[in-house]
């Protein structure tokens, strides 16, 4: 084997290592490959624990099976290439970290963190914890170890449960006299949205029926889709006056369904995001992307009746 001796197995991964000819590539011949990055390399390659190897001032990636599992179609146009090149839509967060671990600074953490990446041709509201070690080559950091684990499930399901856990209203009581004008001004805008249609399009079923519930009590009349196939469909008939949507549904990029609602929809409607993430940018986003809101999950219904309702109310003063 000579170049290989030292690694022998590593499973598919290995075996593409193996065959690749890297002495064509920034990182070289093997031969010329430091102990360092020889032993790394064989150990992570034998972990069953998603794993890179981030290596040289470029942060070239060398990875084992399962870390290729969370590339999708990345792979293997990924193996030796550089990090920034790999995840662009990443690498205003990563690159920082990243660097500042080949720079010195040491490892870093996170945790739960939000990352919107396309790997099967769909963009995808996706979870990780990772961390990002130094790998020391004498005085100096010449690359990053890192360990990354998908939570996506396990955020999803605990904001599924936050929403599940709100208590739906028994009704809106006539408001005494005496009640504060803060108070009777929401019951006039939510009295705006009595019998407005409204489409919910969300891939997650708990979620979704429970805010149709919701809005069900304020006196909306509500329809629901759990994909963007399903929403076109129903749009075609029910003609909503308001649209929610996921932006991360399965099937369809949420972006391009609020522009097919727009030309399905006779009089269009108000068609506001329903997404896990509330930066600036993705705000940003929303908007150049003509949605008229955007709500954060786990969402408040009531800061959600509260926005509907002034977005219809501004859409009445608009002239013709």
């Amino acid at each position: 084997m000579g170049a290989w001796d030292f690694l022998a197995g590593g499973r598919e991964m290995g075996a593409l290592i193996r065959a690749t000819d890297w002495a064509r590539t920034p990182l070289g011949s093997p031969e010329q490959w430091p102990d360092i990055l020889r032993t790394t390399l064989a150990v992570a390659l034998e972990t069953l624990f998603p794993t890179a190897i981030l290596w040289g001032p470029e942060l070239r990636l060398l990875y084992n099976d399962e870390y290729r599992e969370l590339l999708g179609s990345r792979h293997p146009q990924a193996l030796g290439q550089p990090a920034e090149e790999c995840w662009p839509e990443a690498w205003d967060v990563v690159g920082p970290l990243l660097l500042g671990v080949l720079s010195g600074r040491g490892a870093s953490l996170l945790r739960d963190w939000p990352l919107e990446l396309k790997r099967q041709g769909l963009l995808e509201e996706t979870y990780f914890t990772c961390s990002f070690s130094p790998i020391p080559d004498g005085t100096r950091t010449a690359g990053v170890l890192t360990m990354c684990y998908e939570v996506t499930d396990k955020v999803i399901n605990e904001r599924r449960l936050r929403t599940l856990t709100a208590t739906l209203p028994p009704g809106n009581p006539p408001a005494p006299a005496e009640a504060a004008p803060s108070a009777a001004e929401g019951q006039r805008k939510e009295q705006t949205l009595q019998g407005k249609r409204v489409l919910l399009v969300d891939d997650d079923i708990d979620t979704a029926q429970t805010l149709a519930a919701l809005f069900a009590v304020k006196g909306m009349s509500v329809a629901l889709a759990y994909s963007g196939k399903e929403a076109i469909a129903k749009a075609a008939e029910f003609e909503p006056e308001l649209v929610l949507l996921d932006l991360g549904l399965p099937d369809m990029d949420g972006y391009a369904l609020a522009a097919r609602l727009c030309a399905t929809v006779a009089a269009r409607p108000i068609i506001m995001a329903l997404t896990g993430y509330g930066h600036s940018e993705a705000r940003e986003r929303s908007r150049r992307a003509g949605l008229d809101g955007h709500l954060v999950k786990p969402v408040d219904p009531d800061a959600a009746v509260q926005e509907m309702a002034q977005k219809l109310a501004a859409r009445r003063t608009q002239p013709a």
